[in-house]
Protein backbone atom coordinates (compact mmCIF):
# COMPACT_ATOMS: atom_id res chain seq x y z
CA UNK A 1 0.00 0.00 0.00
CA UNK A 2 1.39 3.19 -1.21
CA UNK A 3 1.83 5.24 2.53
CA UNK A 4 1.82 8.63 0.74
CA UNK A 5 -1.90 7.85 -0.78
CA UNK A 6 -3.11 6.51 2.32
CA UNK A 7 -1.70 9.74 4.55
CA UNK A 8 -3.20 11.69 1.87
CA UNK A 9 -6.52 10.18 2.31
CA UNK A 10 -6.47 10.76 5.84
CA UNK A 11 -5.55 13.64 6.02
CA UNK A 12 -8.44 15.29 3.87
CA UNK A 13 -11.08 12.79 6.23
CA UNK A 14 -9.58 14.74 9.10
CA UNK A 15 -9.75 17.91 7.43
CA UNK A 16 -13.39 17.46 6.44
CA UNK A 17 -14.67 16.43 9.75
CA UNK A 18 -12.61 19.35 11.28
CA UNK A 19 -14.33 22.02 9.06
CA UNK A 20 -17.51 19.95 9.80
CA UNK A 21 -16.85 20.67 13.76
CA UNK A 22 -16.09 23.88 13.50
CA UNK A 23 -19.71 24.57 11.29
CA UNK A 24 -21.38 23.25 14.22
CA UNK A 25 -19.29 24.52 17.10
CA UNK A 26 -20.82 27.60 17.77
CA UNK A 27 -24.26 26.60 17.75
CA UNK A 28 -23.25 23.73 20.27
CA UNK A 29 -21.53 26.76 22.40
CA UNK A 30 -24.75 28.78 22.64
CA UNK A 31 -26.89 25.80 23.46
CA UNK A 32 -24.16 25.35 26.12
CA UNK A 33 -24.07 28.95 27.86
CA UNK A 34 -26.65 28.94 30.71
CA UNK A 35 -26.86 32.99 30.00
CA UNK A 36 -27.13 32.46 26.38
CA UNK A 37 -30.50 30.31 27.50
CA UNK A 38 -31.44 32.54 30.40
CA UNK A 39 -31.84 35.67 27.64
CA UNK A 40 -29.23 37.45 29.73
CA UNK A 41 -28.38 41.14 28.19
CA UNK A 42 -24.86 41.24 30.16
CA UNK A 43 -22.46 39.63 27.71
CA UNK A 44 -19.76 39.86 30.37
CA UNK A 45 -20.52 36.48 32.31
CA UNK A 46 -21.57 34.46 29.25
CA UNK A 47 -19.77 31.11 28.81
CA UNK A 48 -19.56 31.38 25.15
CA UNK A 49 -17.75 34.53 25.57
CA UNK A 50 -15.17 33.91 28.58
CA UNK A 51 -14.22 30.29 27.44
CA UNK A 52 -11.83 29.92 24.57
CA UNK A 53 -12.31 28.18 21.48
CA UNK A 54 -10.00 25.62 22.59
CA UNK A 55 -11.55 25.50 25.94
CA UNK A 56 -15.17 25.20 24.83
CA UNK A 57 -14.39 22.68 22.20
CA UNK A 58 -12.70 20.40 25.07
CA UNK A 59 -15.25 20.55 27.39
CA UNK A 60 -18.39 20.22 24.60
CA UNK A 61 -16.23 17.55 22.43
CA UNK A 62 -19.28 15.15 22.89
CA UNK A 63 -22.17 16.91 21.71
CA UNK A 64 -20.55 18.89 18.27
CA UNK A 65 -20.08 15.59 17.33
CA UNK A 66 -23.88 14.79 17.59
CA UNK A 67 -24.11 17.56 15.60
CA UNK A 68 -21.64 16.33 13.27
CA UNK A 69 -23.13 14.63 9.96
CA UNK A 70 -20.68 12.36 9.02
CA UNK A 71 -22.55 11.41 5.65
CA UNK A 72 -21.73 15.01 4.25
CA UNK A 73 -18.09 14.32 5.48
CA UNK A 74 -18.20 11.31 3.52
CA UNK A 75 -19.79 13.03 0.51
CA UNK A 76 -17.16 15.97 0.52
CA UNK A 77 -14.45 13.71 0.79
CA UNK A 78 -15.52 11.13 -1.83
CA UNK A 79 -16.22 14.14 -4.83
CA UNK A 80 -12.31 15.41 -3.23
CA UNK A 81 -10.62 12.04 -3.54
CA UNK A 82 -12.26 11.18 -7.02
CA UNK A 83 -10.11 13.74 -8.77
CA UNK A 84 -6.66 13.15 -7.14
CA UNK A 85 -3.96 10.93 -8.67
CA UNK A 86 -4.24 8.22 -6.31
CA UNK A 87 -4.73 4.38 -7.71
CA UNK A 88 -8.43 3.14 -7.39
CA UNK A 89 -7.71 -0.03 -5.94
CA UNK A 90 -6.06 2.38 -2.93
CA UNK A 91 -8.95 4.36 -2.78
CA UNK A 92 -11.27 1.32 -2.81
CA UNK A 93 -9.65 -0.26 0.20
CA UNK A 94 -9.14 3.38 2.07
CA UNK A 95 -13.26 3.51 1.75
CA UNK A 96 -13.41 0.27 3.21
CA UNK A 97 -11.78 1.64 6.56
CA UNK A 98 -13.65 4.86 6.75
CA UNK A 99 -17.03 4.33 5.53
CA UNK A 100 -17.05 1.73 8.35
CA UNK A 101 -19.60 3.29 11.24
CA UNK A 102 -17.90 0.91 13.56
CA UNK A 103 -14.48 1.96 12.64
CA UNK A 104 -15.74 5.66 12.87
CA UNK A 105 -17.51 4.78 16.19
CA UNK A 106 -14.22 2.93 18.32
CA UNK A 107 -11.09 3.31 16.44
CA UNK A 108 -11.19 6.76 15.19
CA UNK A 109 -13.16 8.20 17.85
CA UNK A 110 -9.92 7.68 20.72
CA UNK A 111 -8.62 10.54 23.19
CA UNK A 112 -5.68 10.90 20.48
CA UNK A 113 -8.21 11.68 17.55
CA UNK A 114 -10.07 13.88 19.71
CA UNK A 115 -6.98 16.36 20.57
CA UNK A 116 -6.19 16.05 16.72
CA UNK A 117 -9.57 17.06 15.61
CA UNK A 118 -9.61 19.93 18.51
CA UNK A 119 -5.98 21.14 17.42
CA UNK A 120 -7.07 20.88 13.60
CA UNK A 121 -10.34 22.88 14.05
CA UNK A 122 -8.77 25.34 16.01
CA UNK A 123 -5.82 25.55 13.28
CA UNK A 124 -9.01 26.01 10.53
CA UNK A 125 -10.51 28.93 12.69
CA UNK A 126 -7.14 30.50 12.61
CA UNK A 127 -6.59 30.50 9.02
CA UNK A 128 -10.03 31.34 8.74
CA UNK A 129 -9.57 34.66 10.65
CA UNK A 130 -6.52 35.48 8.64
CA UNK A 131 -7.73 35.05 5.61
CA UNK A 132 -10.88 37.31 6.48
Amino acid sequence: MNSNGVSLLQSYFDFFYAKEISLNMYAVFKKKCVECQQSRLSQLDHTCIKLTNKQQLELYFEDILKEVDETQILVKWNETISVMDISPELIEMFKLKIYCRDWRETDMKTLQWTTKMINMTIQLLSLENRLC
